[in-house]
C-alpha cells in the first residue's frame, strides 16, 4: 500500500499496471502531497519587474504590501467546482496571473513567460449544455441545392416560416474555431522553448478534433524535449494521457483534479499533484533548465485573485454537471451549509 507523505516523492515501478498493451510503457509516477504556505490575498496589478536580488530583499524587509482587498471569496479552500461553469474566463484570467507571477517574481532574468494561442477548427463531439466555449460558431449563408447533405445543416428555428421549400435558406455548420491559450517559458529571444504550462479546458479532454490537435502538439513537445505542465481543473472528459489511470488506481489516488508534470527527456516519468476539494491547490515545482534554481509556483493565491476580480455569479444551490463523487458531495454540502 502506498502512503502519501508531505513533500515526499514516491516512484511507482512499471509493473503496477500490467493491463497495458505490451508496446506501451507504463509511466513512473512521483506523487506529491505538498504542505501549503499561508498567504494573503493580493488583487490587482503587481509591482514592476525587479531582479531576483531585489525580490529577495523586498520579501525580507516586508516592502511588498497587499495592494487590494476583496470581498469576493470562494467558500472552498482550494479549487471551487462551481467555477467550471465559467471556465473560459477562469482559464484565461488564471493564465494571465500565472504569466505575471512568473515574469515579475519567479523566473531567472534570462527567461520569460508568454501566453500563446492555439486554434482548432471543430467542436467536441460531446459538448455538455453547461460548458461555455469562448467563441461563436460560424454559419455560412448559402442557397439550398436540390439535394442537401442534412448532416452538414444546422437547423435554425423559424428562419423563414413563409418561404417556399425551393427558396429555403441553408445554414451550413462550419464548426467554430476553439481558441485555447497556454504559457510558454522561453529564453529572452523566444528561440528556445523550455517549459509549456497547459491549463486544460473541456475541449482538450472531450473526444473531437481539438483534443486530437492538442495530443499531436503535446507529442511534438515531448519529442522536442520540452517540459510539460498540465493543470487539470475541469472534471469532464478524459485526461490527455490515459496511461496514468491504471497507476493512479493502483496507488489509490482519488482526486477530482490533477496536476501532472512531465520533465523534458524523461518520457516515462510524471510528477503528480492530486488536487482535493478540502485542500488548497498545491504549490508546484516548475521544471526549467537543469542549471536553474528551484521555482515554486503558488497556484492558490492566483486562483483567489481570479475569484476576487471575476465576480462570477456563482449559484451554489445548482446541481453540478458532472456531479461530484459521493465523498466530495458530502463535503461540499457540509461546507456550503456553514458558509
Amino acid at each position: 500500500m502506498l502512503t502519501l507523505m508531505p513533500t515526499l516523492a514516491v516512484t511507482l515501478a512499471p509493473t503496477l499496471a500490467p493491463t497495458l498493451a505490451p508496446n506501451r510503457r507504463t509511466p513512473v509516477l512521483q506523487f506529491f502531497d505538498t504542505s501549503h504556505d499561508t498567504h494573503q490575498l493580493s488583487i490587482g496589478p503587481q509591482n514592476a519587474w525587479t531582479s531576483p536580488a531585489d525580490r529577495r530583499k523586498q520579501t525580507a524587509d516586508g516592502s511588498r504590501q497587499k495592494r487590494y482587498t476583496s470581498v469576493m471569496r470562494s467558500p472552498f479552500p482550494g479549487m471551487d467546482p462551481y467555477l467550471e461553469e465559467f471556465w473560459p474566463s477562469v482559464h484565461n484570467t488564471l493564465l494571465a496571473y500565472v504569466k505575471e507571477e512568473l515574469n515579475t517574481q519567479l523566473l531567472p532574468e534570462d527567461l520569460r513567460a508568454d501566453m500563446t494561442e492555439r486554434v482548432a477548427i471543430g467542436a467536441p463531439s460531446e459538448p455538455p449544455a453547461s460548458t461555455r466555449f469562448p467563441d461563436i460558431f460560424v454559419a455560412e449563408l448559402q442557397q439550398s441545392p436540390a439535394s442537401s447533405d442534412t448532416a452538414s445543416v444546422a437547423l435554425l428555428e423559424q428562419v423563414n416560416a413563409q418561404a417556399d421549400r425551393d427558396e429555403a435558406l441553408e445554414f451550413t455548420y462550419l464548426g467554430g474555431p476553439v481558441r485555447t491559450w497556454n504559457i510558454q517559458i522561453t529564453d529572452r529571444t523566444g528561440a528556445k522553448v523550455i517549459t509549456v504550462i497547459e491549463l486544460l479546458s473541456p475541449s482538450n479532454k472531450l473526444v473531437g478534433r481539438d483534443r486530437d490537435d492538442y495530443l499531436t502538439k503535446r507529442n511534438e513537445l515531448i519529442e522536442g524535449e520540452v517540459n510539460i505542465v498540465e493543470i487539470d481543473l475541469v472534471r469532464r472528459g478524459r485526461r490527455p494521457d490515459d496511461r496514468l489511470d491504471p497507476s493512479l488506481a493502483q496507488a489509490k489516488v482519488v482526486a477530482p483534479y490533477l496536476i501532472s508534470i512531465r520533465p523534458a527527456g524523461r518520457q516515462d516519468v510524471y510528477r503528480i499533484y492530486p488536487v482535493q476539494l478540502n485542500k488548497p491547490i498545491p504549490t508546484i515545482t516548475l521544471p526549467l533548465r537543469k542549471t536553474d534554481p528551484i521555482v515554486r509556483l503558488k497556484l492558490q493565491p492566483l486562483m483567489d485573485r481570479v475569484v476576487a476580480t471575476g465576480r462570477y455569479p456563482t449559484r451554489y444551490d445548482r446541481p453540478l454537471d458532472p456531479p461530484l463523487s459521493d465523498v466530495d458531495t458530502q463535503y461540499a454540502r457540509q461546507l456550503l451549509a456553514k458558509a
